[in-house]
Order: structure tokens, then sequence, then C-alpha cells
């Protein structure tokens, strides 16, 4: 054979292969090792009532648009519910309810033939959206209801500790305690301020009633702060403070209730010139406290016992015996009980509890790192716990079932629940 021959033979076969090639660079193409000729990308969350679902754009010269299939667990197949235009690559299905399993699939159809259909995403959407601030990440993520969808995330350049969301202004408020702010974010992320703070603001929690911000500061100081007016700031100290943690809002009377540990005392403060009343109780270590807005009851994690304060704010009863170190808690006021994080100091060997009001065990789940913070699910009565030791939060059902986990944090610790209005 000579050179002119081989010459031409391989010009042939180059041509044949590189054909071979681009006919498999076919998105829709069921021989492509990258996509089985099916849409891909498809990514799912929900937003209170509406389920978003979204795909990578496919690139064929006569697509049509894509069909979205949707099934319920009563359902026996997928069935078409829409038909979107070719150069859109979002869905909004707005026709759902709460606490149902709602799974879709997504075809591309063009001018010949319909693809077959993608792989299937499944979401229950409920009624809030979960805000969890990653110390170590410096961002901030939000979450859908069952935390297991990731909504969105954001950088913060710095340290954020703990967060509150106003659904109705559109407005972020954290703590960052890298630089001692207090950052307002107004209409999820188009703006920026905040306010200096100076040591070491933690805790935080909003009255959207009186549009009061109320920041525990553990260089000893409360901070009120209006949130309608954020210039107008007011410093509150106590001759006992010395370490106020956390702080708890009865949103009914406006009252700020603060847990100072170093101090061994809770404090109560007036959202009217904030004059405050250190309690007459004695507490050996406490942490946070929650309010029961329907009998005005406090509730304390101490250490080694979760205490219950009367409506004349006398000690009503005490659990113990059961704890290493009561370190955060929160109240299910309709099924009257309390979530307990108790923190032990070795590998895996923290624990939740959850207690029944007469103070009665009815679940202890162990096996967490560090979870320093948790707040009950009001609609479906699951715990939300983030273990900041394991990098994960968790949703846990009101009889114990795991419901969910997030895993792709790094020290998670601020969450807050942000219900449809």
């Amino acid at each position: 054979m000579n050179r002119h021959t081989i010459y031409i033979l391989s010009v042939i076969l180059s041509i044949a292969f590189g054909c071979t090639h681009k006919e498999r660079l076919n998105p829709l193409d069921p021989q492509n090792s990258e996509t089985d000729g099916k849409v891909t990308g498809i990514r799912i969350y929900s937003e209170f009532d509406t389920v978003i679902l979204s795909w990578s754009k496919v690139y064929v010269d006569d697509l049509l648009g894509y069909n979205i299939y949707r099934r319920t667990l009563s359902d026996s197949v997928f069935s078409p519910i829409d038909r979107i235009n070719h150069n859109v690559s979002q869905f909004y299905d707005d026709d759902v309810e709460y606490g149902k399993r709602y799974t879709y699939r997504v075809s591309a159809v063009t001018s010949y033939f319909e693809s077959p259909l993608s792989d299937s995403v499944s979401i229950v959407p409920g009624p809030s959206v979960v805000w969890i601030s990653d110390v170590d990440q410096g961002r901030i993520k939000w979450l859908s209801d069952d935390i297991i969808h990731e909504i969105g995330r954001k950088n913060t350049g710095g340290y954020p500790w703990d967060l509150v969301v106003s659904g109705h202004e559109r407005t972020i408020w954290y703590t960052d305690i890298q630089w001692g702010y207090v950052v307002k974010v107004d209409d999820f992320w188009k703006t920026y301020s905040s306010k200096d703070i100076y040591w070491d603001p933690v805790d935080i929690a909003l009255d959207e009633h009186r549009n009061l911000l109320w920041v525990a500061n553990q260089n000893g100081s409360v901070i009120q702060i209006h949130t309608s007016l954020y210039d107008s700031l007011m410093e509150i100290r106590h001759e006992d403070f010395k370490n106020p943690r956390s702080v708890a809002l009865d949103e009914f009377s406006g009252i700020a209730w603060v847990a100072d540990p170093n101090a061994r005392a809770i404090f109560r403060i007036s959202p009217y010139r904030g004059s405050v009343r250190k309690l007459s109780e004695s507490f050996i270590r406490p942490m946070q406290v929650a309010i029961n807005e329907q009998d005005a009851t406090i509730w304390v994690a101490d250490s080694s016992r979760v205490v219950r304060l009367g409506r004349d704010e006398r000690i009503e009863f005490i659990i113990e015996g059961s704890f290493n170190f009561a370190l955060a808690l929160d109240i299910d006021v309709e099924n009257e009980s309390v979530w307990i994080v108790d923190f032990l100091s070795i590998s895996e060997g923290s624990r939740v509890y959850k207690f029944n009001f007469q103070g009665i065990q009815e679940l202890i789940l162990d096996g967490f790192d560090f979870p320093r913070n948790l707040v009950v699910n009001h609609y479906d009565h699951s715990c939300i716990v983030v273990d900041s030791g394991a990098g994960e939060v968790v949703k846990i059902s009101e009889d114990g079932m795991m419901m969910g986990k997030s895993s792709e944090f790094l020290y998670p610790v601020g969450v807050y629940l942000e219900y449809d209005e």
C-alpha cells in the first residue's frame, strides 16, 4: 500500500469516527454516555406551598419544549401536568399540599420525538423555610421544610452566629462574632447595614409587633435595637450582668428573658425603658430560656437540670437526674412537651431528650457530637437539631424518627424557622 492510499484511508477513518463522536454529542441521543438521551441536572426544592423544579437546558436545534410529569404516592404512574417553553428551564408547581410527597420527571420534546423521562426527584413541601448560620463557613443557608433540599446560600464575609428572619419585611438579622456586629440584610441580600456592638453579640430575638430586636451581648449587656429606626440603639446594663448568653421573647407581653450562666441568674427586661429585674430564684448555670405564652411559664436549661418557673416566677418543678449538661431547649405548646439538648464532651456522646410538661421522659436520642441548638416545628411537631460538632442539621419526628438530614456544613449554630404567613 503506497503513501497516497494510506493517507486517503486515514482521512476516511478520521471523518467516520469524527462523525460518530459528533452524533454522540447530541444530548438526546440514547447512546450519549453522559445523558442517556434524557434531560439532566434535575434539582428540586420547595418554598412554602410552591415546589420549584429546574434542569439543565437541552441544546438541540429542533427543541420545542419540556414536558413535566408528576406522581404522588396514591398514583400508579407519572402523569403530564404541564408543557414548558424551550427557552425555560424552571417550573413552579403551586398545586401542592403540605405534608404530601410529590415526585417529578422531565422530558424534552422535539419536532420528531419525546425523550425518555429524566431521573426522578421528590419532595414533601411544608409551611416553613429553615434558616441556618454556619460560623466556620461564614455562610447563611436556607433550606426547604424537609431540610434536605437547599434553596439558597450566601457568604457573609464574617462569622454569623445567630439569626432571625422577618418574612413580612423580607429582612434578615444576624450576629457576627468575628466583627462584633449585628447585621441587617434588607430585601433578602439586596442591601446590607451593620451595627457595631463592640464585643461579642451572640443570641438574638425579634419582636415584630413592637419593632424591637434584642441581642445578648457577652461583654455584659443586652442590646435593644428599634428595627424601623436602625440608629436607635439602647445598651442595657445591670450590676449583676456578667455573660448574657441567650435571650428569649414573650411575644404577648414583649418581655425579654435573658439567661446569664456566669451570673447564675435569669433576668427579666421590660420592652419599655429597658428596666431590668433579676429573678430571686437560684440557678446553677442557666444556658437558655423558652417561654410558654399560653400559661406564662418559663423553662430554663440549667446545667444538670431543667427548671420550670410558674406565672409567679417561682420554681414549679425540676427535671433532673437525666442530664449531664442541659445546653438548649424549646417547647411544643400544643403537644405539651419540651425538647432538650444534653451535651457530653465525648465524640457522639451527646443526646436529645423529649419530656412532657409533667416531667415524664418520652424520648431519648443519642449519637450526637456537639448539638448546640434546636427548634420545634409547630406545624408537624418535629424538632430540628443543629449538631455543630458533626456539621449536620437533622429533623426528627415527634415520635423520634429521622425525617431528614443536611450535612453540607462546617460548624452550624443558629437556626430559625420562617413560617408561611
